[in-house]
């Protein structure tokens, strides 16, 4: 059974992207040592915006931060908007983060017994064609021949 996983990947100006997957119902962001993703960029407030998980939904809220938070372009104020797969968050204008929701899956695919004649074999190699041992001898002769010169 798939089980559902929630990540983000944030995107940095300078281009580097961290990746992170959200395995408890509350995620602080911002520039503090005290969030749990910390990014050090001077738009980003110390503590910026936070991702809650109520009943399997996440959603994201400004935490009063100086040069806000944007989600997929709309501007976030004190109340939670949920979030779906593939939203983009915006924080301060230069700090990207994309909610992505991926499948794990565990275990094996059940083996099931193959339908008659599907079943690839192994062919056995076709004997070797027999070598006319005059026309060996004669091959041999000749490039003896063409060899001495």
């Amino acid at each position: 059974m798939a089980k559902e996983l929630f990540n983000l990947v944030v995107n940095t100006p300078d281009g580097n992207a961290a990746y992170y997957q959200l395995n408890c119902n509350r995620v602080k962001i911002g520039r503090g040592s005290e969030n749990h993703i910390i990014v050090i960029e001077d738009p980003v407030s110390t503590k910026h915006c936070e991702l809650r998980q109520e009943s399997g939904q996440f959603q994201v809220v400004d935490l009063g931060s100086k040069n806000g938070t944007h989600l997929n372009g709309m501007p976030l104020n004190d109340e939670p908007l949920p979030l779906k797969n593939g939203d983009t968050i915006l924080l301060g204008r230069t700090v990207k983060i994309q909610f992505v929701r991926v499948r794990e899956i565990n275990g094996t695919l059940p083996v099931k017994e193959s339908d008659s004649g599907t079943v690839t074999r192994k062919l056995k190699k076709a004997p070797k064609p027999a070598i006319n041992p005059v026309a060996a001898a004669v091959a041999r002769a000749s490039r003896s021949l063409t060899s001495d010169d």
